[in-house]
């Protein structure tokens, strides 16, 4: 369904490692295949209690957050996006078989990547992508829970940080110049697999210009980073407290002109 188009809009030979299609679209998106210390199991980290608060914390008082909600909230922005997006583009990316099992894909505390033991890919484990993106919903939804209940994060903007991580490979390809129209025709068919929330937390935008056409995406909510002393009240790229006038054209002049 996705997984083919997807890797035809990548402009990489076929025969690439997968690896190094992953990290052409973010160099970031790396993964150990084999376990790393100090880790816990996706099943795991939303009842790691200790960890997350932990997290939060360290983050208020390295950059000043006036809130734990503030904190709490760009966490959860960072967890979902070294989480879920890597995992969405390793999924879209290859046919062979990888853990689609909570229990067998760990988070490592350290340095956030993920990790597997190649041994617990096996034959009978070969899953579709529905399958694929209803496990990446299902570690989604527990963590979801976890800031909701324990740091009153509104859901609106825990479903934005994770419709922004699922969508993070189609967003990449932007620099990659690829047609903006077939991106939103793909984004549009994963947003039918998704928990309805996730499918009105964002919204898409097409620029077209003479030389080619972008799609961006634009949230229907704000992570609440301006908030931060350090950001001096900057919005982010998507921020939906930005106009769509606005954003369009801090798009245009990024990529365009």
């Amino acid at each position: 369904m996705i997984r083919a188009p997807f890797q035809s809009l990548l402009p990489m030979p076929r025969d690439a490692s997968l690896m190094t299609k992953v990290t052409q679209l973010d160099a970031k998106w790396q993964w150990a295949d084999t376990q790393e210390e100090n880790t816990v199991s996706l099943a795991q980290l939303s009842n790691d209690s200790d960890y997350l608060h932990q997290r939060i914390q360290e983050f208020a008082r390295a950059y000043q957050a006036p809130r734990e909600k503030v904190a709490a909230s760009l966490v959860h922005k960072q967890l979902v996006a070294a989480i879920l997006s890597p995992l969405m583009a390793i999924y879209l990316l290859t046919d062979n078989d990888v853990p689609c099992n909570a229990e067998d894909v760990f988070f490592a505390k350290d340095t956030q990547r993920i990790s597997w033991h190649q041994s617990d890919c096996t034959p009978s484990q070969r899953v579709s992508m529905t399958e694929r993106i209803a496990f990446l919903s299902h570690v989604d939804e527990r963590l979801h829970a976890f800031f909701r209940k324990e740091y009153g994060v509104s859901a609106r903007i825990l479903w934005s940080n994770s419709a922004l991580a699922f969508s993070a490979p189609w967003n990449r390809l932007i620099t990659h110049k690829v047609d903006g129209t077939q991106i939103r025709a793909q984004l549009a068919e994963l947003f039918t697999l998704l928990p309805p929330p996730l499918a009105t937390s964002i919204h898409w935008l097409v620029i077209r210009c003479s030389a080619h056409t972008l799609c961006v995406p634009r949230r229907t909510s704000c992570c609440l980073k301006y908030a931060l002393p350090d950001s001096h009240n900057a919005l982010c790229g998507t921020c939906h407290r930005r106009s769509e006038q606005a954003q369009r054209k801090m798009i245009e002049a990024r990529f365009i002109n």
